[in-house]
């Protein structure tokens, strides 16, 4: 299979559905037909809606992907989406020839399976663009520091400021964020993804730093009054 059906009806995989997904990863040899099979097998999978169907896109990147999730599944009354496991699931197993392109999946199961904290939630490759691109719905491209990498390999500045909740809930945050490590094109500058000075989890220590004294969340707390703060390591980022 060289992509999931066209259309189909949204399903959940239940406790034995998310099993056999499990299995079908560890064994994965290129051949995703059996994995075909069960989407819509009622001995894997439950009904979420008469409705709602799904449709194969070839998202070229994390925002991309979230902002057509967001669409399909905000409004739709699905109750306790963030945490359904099921649903979450299903939607890795019919967008697997997307998530995993070169043949060799991600063995972490929180990428494929959402754990039921929260901890964790961002590392899910469908579940954390679209909980990101929901939380900065009213401007979505502040978040793009987050949500511009590959679908299948989200990297370093995921990995870094998603992780921290009072950077990616923050308007200010996201959107400085953005300006700094985003550049033409919504491609990461060069050294974006460095561990040191001015990076990315510098940025993340920062930023916690600063919140023990200045309101982040405050309407008040702008891009540029937060882009003033920041110490000297980070100008190398502004341009």
């Amino acid at each position: 299979m060289d992509k999931g059906e066209p259309h189909v009806k949204l399903r959940r995989f239940n406790a034995s559905g998310i099993n056999r997904f499990d299995e079908f990863r560890a064994s994965y040899t290129s051949d995703t037909k059996e994995l075909l099979a069960i989407l819509d097998d009622p001995n894997f999978t439950d009904d979420v809606s008469a409705t709602l169907h799904v449709e194969f896109h070839q998202f070229a990147t994390r925002f991309a992907a979230s902002e057509y999730m967001y669409n399909l599944l905000d409004g739709a009354g699905l109750v306790g989406l963030d945490a359904d496991r099921g649903i979450w699931a299903w939607l890795s197993a019919y967008y697997f020839p997307l998530l995993c392109p070169s043949g060799s999946p991600h063995k972490a199961q929180n990428r494929w399976v959402p754990t039921e904290g929260y901890l964790d939630y961002y590392r899910h490759l469908l579940r954390g663009p679209y909980q990101i691109y929901r939380a900065h719905r009213d401007n979505p491209r502040r978040a793009m520091a987050v949500l511009a990498t590959p679908l299948h390999r989200p990297g370093d500045l995921v990995e870094q400021l998603a992780s921290r909740q009072h950077v990616v809930t923050s308007n200010a945050a996201m959107q400085v964020a953005t300006r700094l490590y985003i550049g033409q094109g919504d491609h990461p500058k060069p050294g974006s993804g460095t561990q040191g000075p001015g990076g990315p989890g510098r940025f993340g220590v920062v930023v916690g730093q600063l919140d023990l004294t200045w309101d982040l969340s405050s309407p008040n707390m702008t891009a540029d009054k937060l882009l003033e703060l920041l110490p000297a390591e980070f100008d190398r980022f502004k341009s």
